[in-house]
C-alpha cells in the first residue's frame, strides 16, 4: 500500500489525526503502566492461618506455639481460630550478620 503525498489542504486534518492517535497511544501506555505496576506487586495476604504461618517460616505448630508463648510472635483470635499478621511476622525476621 502506497500512501498518497499529502497536499497543503489536507495537512490540518492529518495533523489532527496524528494528535488524536498520539493521545490514544499516551492513554494506552498509561493504562499499561498502571496495570503492570499493579500486577508486579507481590500479592500477600495480611492475615495468615496457623498452617500458612508455619509454612512461611518453615516450622511446625509446636515451634510456632512456643514462639507465641515466649513473645516472639503475636497471634490474634477470632472465635476459636488463631491468626497471625504477615507484616508482624516479617518484621520479626532480622539479619543475623551485621
Amino acid at each position: 500500500m502506497v500512501a498518497e503525498k499529502p497536499s497543503f489542504e489536507t495537512m490540518p486534518s492529518l495533523l489532527l489525526q496524528v494528535q488524536e492517535n498520539q493521545k490514544k497511544l499516551a492513554q494506552q501506555l498509561s493504562d499499561f503502566q498502571k496495570s503492570f505496576e499493579q500486577n508486579s506487586r507481590p500479592t500477600q495476604k495480611e492475615i495468615l492461618t496457623i498452617e500458612e504461618t508455619c509454612t512461611l517460616l518453615g516450622v511446625n505448630r509446636s515451634t510456632l506455639y512456643k514462639w507465641e508463648k515466649d513473645g516472639v510472635v503475636v497471634s490474634y483470635g477470632l472465635e476459636k481460630r488463631r491468626y497471625y499478621k504477615y507484616s508482624e511476622i516479617m518484621e520479626r525476621i532480622v539479619p543475623l550478620n551485621k
